[in-house]
């Protein structure tokens, strides 16, 4: 049975999947106000080029321009289940009909719903976490807006009461390094705390930041890297190209990308042509927008920017390297609270 959590390629025993679980939700229960105060330096966003010969510099978190407003307590609620591992079936109140919450500001991998979709890496095991947490135990739904939806579903940050502790839901998943975190415009108020707990994991290497816990390869053991743009130069949205993504290969063999993705945040996803590959000492350059693919540029073909720029309410973004196993390899996320963010 896979565990919880699975760090630097070693597996935890089934033995410690509780004392794992307590740990992840005691320590995010008492974390959040001082990870949203905490300061850092800022940097000016690199200067933008399709010709490129180095990654793009990591972006350093700016200190909070704003104080965050306290989330208010929209519902009561008992969970019946877990949907999947970011969606949970509950009771509200006294109501008999059982509803859809989605959380706030974090994102699991798909599973297959009614026979339709597939089962990704890390998505049962995240379900799976989801259901010891909360599965009949009770839940606050909060917010700063009733009105907060997400595809007909309630768009909620979820608390369960655990030991007597409320405990943040959606900080649990991410500590547990099964979620990515997904800042909200709106629903903004723990942008930095899921920011901050999502690179915590990926510097240990936990679950879904392990580059080997979907299985060995292909080609394991050469090392890659991701770079990110996403601040064009001028307005985003006229120069949509010069939002990209780098991959980057250190070794001295060539990389195939067959069966290889890029994806954000969301499950926005890029799938890499047959004939791909990242020459040794060498990198490709994956832009947003629209052209023509080549050696060594490729066109995700959106008209739209898809990746955010960092604002006043805690906005940022993470561009993931995924194999064909669904493995996710190399990373760079932004801005960088819990470093190295690449």
């Amino acid at each position: 049975m896979r565990t919880y959590f699975r760090a630097r390629g070693r597996d935890s025993s089934r033995n410690t999947r509780r004392t794992l679980l307590t740990a992840a939700t005691s320590a995010v229960a008492i974390m959040g106000a001082t990870l949203m105060s905490t300061p850092a330096n800022a940097t000016a966003p690199i200067a933008a080029s399709v010709q490129i010969a180095a990654l793009p510099a990591i972006t350093v978190a700016p200190p909070a321009t704003r104080a965050a407003p306290a989330l208010r307590t929209l519902e009561n609620a008992k969970v019946q289940k877990a949907a999947d591992g970011d969606t949970l079936w509950v009771k509200v109140g006294k109501k008999k009909n059982r509803e859809l919450i989605r959380f706030v500001g974090v994102q699991a991998t798909e599973i297959a719903h009614r026979g339709a979709g597939k089962n990704w890496c890390h998505g049962l095991t995240a379900k799976k976490f989801m259901n010891d947490l909360t599965k009949g135990r009770k839940v606050k739904l909060k917010g700063l807006y009733k009105s907060s939806s997400s595809l007909g579903r309630k768009y909620r940050t979820v608390f369960v009461k655990r030991d007597g502790v409320w405990v943040d839901v959606q900080a649990a998943l991410l500590q547990a390094g099964l979620g990515i975190a997904s800042p909200d415009d709106k629903e903004w108020v723990q942008n930095r705390l899921y920011m901050t707990l999502m690179q915590q994991a990926m510097h240990q290497g936990i679950n879904m930041w392990n580059t080997a816990t979907c299985g060995v390869g292909p080609q394991q053991h050469l090392p890659l890297r991701v770079g990110l743009n996403w601040d064009a130069a001028g307005d985003d949205h006229v120069n949509v190209n010069d939002e990209y993504v780098v991959v980057r290969n250190d070794s001295s063999e060539t990389v195939p990308l067959a069966g290889w993705s890029v994806r954000t945040r969301t499950h926005a996803m890029f799938d890499f042509p047959d004939w791909a590959s990242v020459p040794p000492k060498g990198q490709v350059v994956l832009h947003v927008g629209k052209g023509n693919n080549d050696q060594r540029n490729f066109y995700w073909g959106s008209s739209v920017p898809m990746f955010r720029n960092v604002d006043s309410k805690d906005s940022g973004d993470t561009a993931i390297l995924l194999d064909p196993q669904g493995d996710f390899r190399a990373y760079s996320t932004y801005p960088c609270y819990a470093g190295p963010c690449s």
